[in-house]
């Protein structure tokens, strides 16, 4: 759901979207065992220098561009932006997404708070209809192993 605002003016979506992003998770933090343990893993690495770690990535996808933050936990998965005075609430466009920018790849329901995940994204030039793995030897440099 996005909700766009200007001054006294609000405007709501509900949207969905294709497949056009990769993305990687990781958990911020120290490690938590039960949180290693629940997701089956017997052992972990750390990102040490993230934009190193992202660049590498970007560079194996052929990707320009990347995003990444840590995960905010809501009730429900809504994104609010700010628009400006030439956003037309009375027009369904390509132009809702802007409301929400890159913000909306971040938002998770609270159920998952446990998770304390932080993401990547890359965009895709086509839509993936199943996970990839990526072989980037190149990222290896910027984090260590634990």
């Amino acid at each position: 759901m996005l909700v766009g605002r200007r001054n006294d003016e609000l405007g709501f979506a509900e949207i969905s979207g294709g497949f056009h992003y990769y993305a990687f998770c990781a958990y911020v933090g120290d490690p938590d065992s039960n949180c290693i343990e629940r997701f089956g893993y017997d052992s972990y690495f750390s990102i040490d220098d993230v934009d190193g770690f992202a660049n590498a990535i970007s560079n194996t996808l052929r990707s320009n561009h990347y995003h990444y933050s840590s995960c905010v936990y809501r009730k429900d998965k809504v994104v609010v932006g700010d628009v400006g005075n030439d956003f037309d609430f009375n027009e369904i466009s390509a132009r809702l997404l802007e409301l929400a920018s890159e913000a909306k790849f971040f938002v998770k329901p609270n159920q998952y708070s446990h998770q304390n995940e932080f993401r990547f994204i890359w965009p895709s030039a086509s839509e993936l209809t199943e996970p990839q793995i990526i072989k980037c030897p190149e990222a290896i440099k910027y984090c260590s192993i634990q």
